[in-house]
């Protein structure tokens, strides 16, 4: 004979709770937004809060891209990913170079799922994932083209892709390559 379960309410976690996070201590612990927006393990942890922060306002902002306030998809794409880019440590190396800060986007999610950068300069896309290290790939994206940075299994298509400009590389990104 089967015990009757009790019902267990669903485990949230608070935002604080949300905020420990494992201590980075190499580079291939570092999350992709961590790494293009500052490449520093010492700050990766802070950098990787104020991401989630800022993703969870946008998202709220949009009911998570259900509710669009008329506004077409793209457009709110592309402000999210340059304010996403406020979040850059300063950027000091290569600042003559044509250097973006690239995002995939899920459906019709608000806020990136995965970053990566673009040196159209060099030609060459930088991209990490935890556990994978930078992958360099001797290519770039082209507007209004699908493309498949280093660590994404598939190519993503052009319209779930958003790119804005950035100044460079920071002193870490560039040590790091």
């Amino acid at each position: 004979m089967y015990k009757k379960m009790e019902k267990v309410k669903p485990f949230k976690k608070t935002l604080e709770e949300n905020r420990v996070i494992q201590k980075i201590t190499t580079m291939n612990q570092m999350s992709c937004h961590a790494w293009a927006l500052n490449g520093n393990r010492i700050t990766a942890q802070q950098t990787n809060i104020d991401y989630t922060e800022l993703c969870s306002d946008i998202g709220n902002q949009y009911d998570n891209g259900s509710n669009l306030h008329g506004r077409p998809l793209s457009t709110i794409r592309s402000e999210t990913m340059q304010t996403i880019a406020l979040l850059s440590r300063p950027r000091t190396v290569d600042t003559d170079d044509d250097i973006w800060l690239c995002g995939a986007f899920n459906g019709n999610d608000v806020t990136p799922s995965h970053l990566w950068l673009e040196n159209r300069t060099t030609n060459w896309t930088y991209d990490t994932m935890p556990g994978r290290g930078i992958i360099s790939v001797d290519r770039v994206g082209i507007n209004g083209h699908a493309f498949q940075p280093g660590c994404e299994a598939f190519q993503i298509a052009a319209n779930n892709i958003a790119r804005v400009r950035v100044d460079g590389f920071t002193r870490d990104q560039y040590n790091s390559i």
